[in-house]
């Protein structure tokens, strides 16, 4: 399993599942599976790889808040999310050199990525794209269908591939997008089904934290949204506005959040208070652990 270089910024999951309790997922999850067409990342696609939900770890390997000493802090966003099956590539951040410096770092491997995931066009979240595919082009990337040609034709020529996303989509199985959402600036959000319910991360949630959690949601109404993560888009939100997200969270029953990168210092107090022990002050090099 992939690890960090500084296993102190560990957040492992507290949470408990009964053994009745994850029989009757598995074998939820074993009748939702029989439905599925095939993954849709390249050597899932050969490999047959299946959902998988358990031992989930979220890696932040671009960010301008960082919490681990000897890596390149910038201002953008990128996260490395691995399962027993797959690895996804959540946002590539400002700059491809800075990226891989860090995922090497962090002891990730860039050839294990399998699939890419953009949130949106911002050069914050897209920027280090192609010095990435520079590193490992046997991937597929998933944008919004919005985007420029210019993108596409990029993917193209560093010999990847690209799909476009015009509505929720599996990227691989336990993996979904939100479809792209707003009605400017299009933005997709990564969901990742773990053990312990639903994982929404945000690029910079343009369209408004609050709408992405409940497209979110709205994909998987039986299960719990376990943490929100990533970028918020609340550097210029007053106290007012915050507190009202926050209010929106707990009538969605969020359980947990990392808000980092566009967040903003006082809205991350903000949610710090309001959350306790269930707030996590996440930011590069910050591993998080679920079951």
């Amino acid at each position: 399993m992939i690890t960090s270089a500084d296993t102190s910024r560990h957040y492992v999951w507290s949470g408990h599942r009964g053994p009745l309790a994850q029989f009757a997922w598995l074998l939820a999850l074993c009748a939702l599976m029989g439905g599925l067409a095939d993954a849709p990342s390249a050597r899932a696609e050969r490999q047959g790889i299946k959902a998988a939900t358990a031992h989930v770890q979220i890696l932040t390997v671009f960010d301008n808040y960082r919490v681990t000493a000897g890596l390149k802090s910038r201002w953008g966003f990128a996260a490395v999310v691995v399962t027993p099956n797959t690895t996804v590539l959540f946002d590539t951040g400002g700059s491809g050199s800075v990226l891989l410096t860090n995922m090497r770092r962090m002891k990730l491997d860039p050839q294990a990525v399998e699939a890419i995931f953009i949130s949106h066009v911002h050069g914050d979240h897209l920027g280090g794209l192609g010095g990435f595919l520079a590193e490992n082009s046997d991937v597929i990337v998933y944008i919004p269908a919005s985007f420029p040609d210019s993108v596409r034709h990029m993917i193209r020529a560093a010999g990847a591939y690209f799909r476009d996303v015009i509505g929720p989509t599996e990227v691989v199985p336990g993996v979904l997008s939100t479809g792209p959402l707003g009605d400017g600036l299009e933005e997709q959000a990564l969901v990742v089904d773990t053990n312990e319910g639903l994982v929404v991360m945000t690029g910079c949630a343009h369209p408004g934290i609050v709408r992405i959690v409940e497209a979110a949601h709205a994909q998987r109404p039986d299960r719990p949204i376990a943490l929100v993560m990533g970028g918020f888009h609340l550097l210029s939100a007053g106290r007012s506005k915050v507190m009202r997200i926050i209010q929106a969270f707990r009538r969605l029953d969020v359980k947990r959040v990392a808000p980092s990168h566009c967040t903003g210092d006082a809205a991350r107090r903000q949610f710090q208070k309001a959350y306790g022990d269930d707030y996590i002050a996440g930011g590069l090099g910050h591993i998080i652990e679920l079951p």
